[in-house]
């Protein structure tokens, strides 16, 4: 008799348990934007909720998960956040505002260790990543919410998850994972979401994902009012200043197109009043060639740290790919989210990258070395594409031009060597536009060494693999590639010979080359 009357109570409280493991999110949420997670790196960390919430009056309540402790300040709107133990840390916090939960993670990663999680295959309803060390805990989270156990489906070195059925409410949204095993935590992998649908396809992806944007940059300064005549025939209206008047001169051309740009920035160096004008009409004929411009004189976004390190290395030839490895992994940790930083070739502030090269003083004797300028400038430009961030070619990198003025409007002649670095610049840039693993996917190291770098981005099952060689001497590699499900058909993007068998990619890179495997 109790049985009868308990086992209705437990069919119903399982029902009830099940249902309460389902996302309930509001139709505006309070946390708008992806919670960058919070660093512990001392003893208390503090954190200012206005980043998080716009009015953190309305939280009712602060929950930590299992290693954190948590000291909430309500009248300052401040949060210290103390790691509760020892060692790497991957955990975080639950906070209830306006009625509803969202979840904010914590993490301590140790810097002087490290390993990779990836991207695998997608199974029906199921995702599926990898890790390359046995994991003790995956961090999975909807936009703002922390998906429970029963989304996962956990082995060793692999994780299922399926979506929680509120994920089809949204048009457009993303996973962020993280992973722990004993020594650290992973890097973090993003899964752009549509209704609840992976994107396969970069022209599915949300319109305003900066991911896609490539920017060219340009400085514009105040010029005396010339005969604008030269544009008046092929653009209408004609500007006041001459700058102006070139960049609308190229749009309509279709030169931005044509290397794969999408973004220009602007950085004026003359007073707004004197170019509102032609900046407002150089808007407007933008939007005719579905280009963006950005009008700016803010270098906020740019990625100083990597540029400098990275123009060191492959201006100069004895500088080994070492440094700019661990460059690279320390922005990676230092990010507060997924990673978005600007990479810049230059800008007016610095010297060009092909006058800081070893051979540039010496560009009027020797051809072959005139040539070695332009390859690490390929070099250079590749690596800025194919790095995750957003890439930005200051205006005249895209031919390797030494002086300190732009290029547009000039009548000067390009040498066959400056048209072939822009060539291959466009050829990087298209690749970028067409391929996810260029913007969504992992960054795994393949080998770092003084003369050799080589890295792979992978995205369910797309890959690119990229190479450099800083050596005298063309190079003969062979490269194994993480084991995961992968299509075959690889191509190379520069022409260079390479073979493919069984997770395993034979190449060769020439002299100061570069090469990219592709599928």
């Amino acid at each position: 008799m109790l049985m009868r009357i308990l086992i209705p109570f437990i069919i119903l409280s399982c029902i009830v348990c099940c249902r309460t493991k389902e996302l309930r999110i509001p139709d505006q949420p309070g946390l708008s934007h992806l919670a960058s997670p919070v660093f512990l790196k001392s003893d208390t960390t503090w954190v200012d909720l206005k980043d998080y919430f716009l009015y953190p009056e309305k939280i009712k309540k602060i929950t930590p998960f299992a290693g954190v402790k948590l000291y909430w300040d309500k009248t300052a709107s401040t949060l210290g956040v103390i790691a509760g133990d020892s060692g790497v840390l991957l955990s975080g916090m639950n906070i209830r505002y306006e009625g509803y939960d969202y979840q904010i993670p914590v993490m301590r990663p140790n810097p002087d260790a490290g390993f990779y999680i990836g991207t695998d295959e997608v199974r029906g309803d199921t995702f599926f990543l990898q890790s390359t060390s046995p994991v003790i805990d995956w961090a999975v989270y909807f936009q703002n919410y922390k998906l429970a156990e029963n989304f996962l489906s956990c082995t060793e070195k692999r994780v299922g998850i399926v979506l929680p059925e509120a994920a089809r409410q949204l048009k457009y949204g993303e996973l962020r994972i993280w992973a722990r095993d004993s020594f650290s935590i992973s890097n973090a992998i993003i899964i752009p979401l549509r209704r609840g649908k992976l994107i396969t396809e970069v022209g599915q992806l949300n319109d305003t994902d900066k991911r896609t944007t490539v920017i060219y940059g340009l400085e514009v300064k105040e010029l005396a009012t010339p005969d604008t005549g030269f544009i008046a025939d092929s653009m209408n209206p004609a500007y006041s200043n001459i700058e102006v008047a070139a960049i609308g001169q190229k749009m309509v051309e279709g030169y931005f197109k044509d290397l794969g740009i999408n973004t220009l920035y602007l950085f004026p160096k003359a007073s707004a009043d004197s170019l509102s004008a032609d900046l407002r009409k150089l808007e407007l004929e933008a939007r005719r060639c579905r280009l963006t411009v950005v009008v700016t004189d803010s270098l906020a976004g740019l990625d100083r740290f990597v540029f400098d390190k990275a123009t060191a290395v492959f201006a100069r030839s004895n500088t080994g790919f070492e440094i700019l490895a661990q460059a690279l992994n320390a922005t990676f940790q230092d990010a507060e989210n997924d990673y978005l930083g600007i990479h810049y070739s230059g800008n007016g502030e610095a010297p060009r990258f092909v006058t800081r090269t070893d051979e540039f003083s010496l560009l009027p004797v020797q051809s072959e070395r005139q040539d070695t300028v332009y390859r690490k400038l390929v070099q250079f430009l590749a690596f800025n594409v194919t790095i995750p961030g957003i890439p930005m070619v200051g205006e005249g990198d895209e031919i390797g031009w030494p002086k300190k003025e732009g290029i547009l409007g000039q009548g000067e002649e390009w040498t066959d060597e400056q048209l072939n670095v822009k060539s291959k610049l466009s050829a990087l840039n298209q690749l970028r536009g067409e391929h996810m693993a260029l913007l969504y996917g992992d960054f795994i190291p393949l080998r770092v060494e003084k003369q050799i770098y080589a890295y792979i981005r992978s995205f369910f099952g797309k890959n690119v693999l990229v190479v450099f060689n800083k050596g005298k001497e063309t190079v003969s590699l062979k490269l194994d590639l993480p084991e995961m499900k992968r299509e075959e058909n690889f191509s190379s993007l520069f022409g260079n010979r390479f073979s493919y068998d069984n997770s395993k990619i034979i190449l060769d890179v020439p002299a100061y080359g570069v090469e990219i495997i592709y599928n």
